[in-house]
């Protein structure tokens, strides 16, 4: 089974936040990430000697125990979070040296060098994993109003009982005493943006209801505003090029059957008529092939060849220059791409039509306005992603696409920002 891992903490700071590994217990986790990561067992040995234990989550936001560890796996994700142990480290938060005995000194499992493998059984045979089997001693009273148990806490989705007669409570449910970081909602992370598990926060939306178009790329061609309904004849993913999520897409240039081809998007919540618009995304353009006789990259268009009407944002290799080209103006700007050694860029078009300026900006910094007059228009044509036509293979892209969205209604950038730094929310 193909799940996801994350690291949280210090041990994802060391180590890397997030892992895909074909395993089917949370002990085989363990396992493989010490097979592949140089000292990840000496850390964890060093930390459970320094009182750090581990929470272990699938699908119960609390946590498992120490026999959970060779159980199978229930969802397609697993976190794995270093927690300071509290008293003799039951309930939730499995001990560290525990832990090590749980998931590596198992028949079949990883195996220890003779000294280590010495160093830790004296240390489990001193503490005893009696202790972490010994309940909890219980130190509330029946008159106490205290909190006795820092775990004793409601959380959501608790039932909450109705009360008939006269009754005796015995013990209180704090709303929150002990908080755990899976506990926390999506959408937390104090930026307006999504955070799973402590991994790269999402960049916020400030125009949400202007947006059109958002495509993740993450293995699907899902619109994530549900407005358009965009479709490949041959997608091809890359889980290595890619800028945030699990993928990018990728394409081949007119090569189809050795990659990716473009992407027609076709609704009409992309017209554009008189309204501004912002075209954003990030963009890893290499040296096109031989049969692109024009020798330029395309971003986006929404392009009717037959009739020269609509626009298309290309990068032109022999002028080296980004350009956008419509039925009513041209811009374009002086830029070099290194296709020799490529890297992923973000690319933002802004077209205002209130300053009646187009302006281009590339990783956030601005190459400069440019005036303009007329409107782009709405070609009958839907708009595609990596090429101006199915048909003519002048200008078709080849590289990958991550993260792209289409804004329409306003002009998203005035002046140099800073680019994204995690997937649109």
């Amino acid at each position: 089974m193909l799940v996801e891992v994350k690291l949280l903490g210090s041990l994802g700071q060391q180590f890397g936040r997030k892992y895909r590994l074909d395993i089917n217990t949370p002990a085989e986790a363990f396992r493989a990430l010490a097979a592949q990561l140089d000292g990840f067992m000496d850390y964890m040995y060093e930390a459970g000697k320094c009182g750090v234990g581990w929470q272990v989550v699938d699908d119960d936001p609390l946590g498992m125990v120490e026999t959970g560890l060779d159980l199978r796996i229930k969802t397609n994700r697993l976190i794995i979070a270093p927690r300071i142990e509290v008293g003799d480290g039951v309930g939730r938060i499995i001990g560290g040296l525990a832990l090590i005995a749980f998931s590596f000194l198992v028949p079949g499992g990883f195996l220890l060098s003779a000294s280590t493998f010495g160093v830790i059984g004296a240390k489990l045979v001193l503490d005893g994993l009696s202790q972490l089997l010994t309940p909890t001693p219980d130190n509330r009273k029946a008159d106490s109003e205290t909190i006795g148990q820092a775990a004793a806490r409601g959380y959501q989705g608790l039932a909450v009982p109705i009360l008939y007669g006269r009754c005796y409570i015995n013990d209180l449910i704090p709303i929150s005493a002990t908080v755990y970081s899976e506990d926390i909602p999506l959408g937390a992370d104090g930026a307006g943006g999504v955070n799973w598990g402590g991994g790269v926060a999402a960049d916020a939306d400030l125009y949400p209801s202007f947006t059109k178009m958002l495509l993740h790329f993450d293995l699907n061609l899902t619109d994530a505003k549900g407005n358009v309904t965009p479709t490949s004849q041959n997608p091809y993913w890359s889980s290595v090029k890619k800028v945030f999520g699990s993928y990018a897409l990728s394409l081949a240039g007119f090569n189809v059957f050795n990659g990716g081809s473009p992407v027609v998007v076709s609704g009409t919540a992309l017209d554009v008529g008189t309204s501004s618009a912002t075209f954003e995304g990030q963009f890893y353009i290499e040296a096109p092939d031989s049969s692109n006789t024009l020798n330029q990259s395309t971003l986006i268009s929404r392009y009717d060849s037959a009739t020269s009407l609509g626009y298309y944002w290309v990068y032109d290799h022999t002028t080296q220059e980004l350009r956008f080209v419509s039925d009513a103006f041209t811009a374009q700007w002086a830029y070099t791409i290194n296709t020799a050694a490529p890297v992923f860029r973000h690319f933002a078009l802004c077209v205002n039509t209130l300053a009646n300026t187009v302006n281009s900006f590339v990783n956030g910094s601005e190459l400069g306005a440019a005036s303009y007059f007329g409107t782009l228009g709405n070609p009958t044509v839907p708009l595609m992603i990596g090429a101006t036509s199915l048909a003519t293979n002048g200008r078709w892209m080849k590289g990958y696409v991550d993260e792209l969205r289409v804004t329409i209604g306003i002009a998203r950038y005035a002046a140099g920002f800073t680019p994204p730094t995690g997937p649109f929310s």
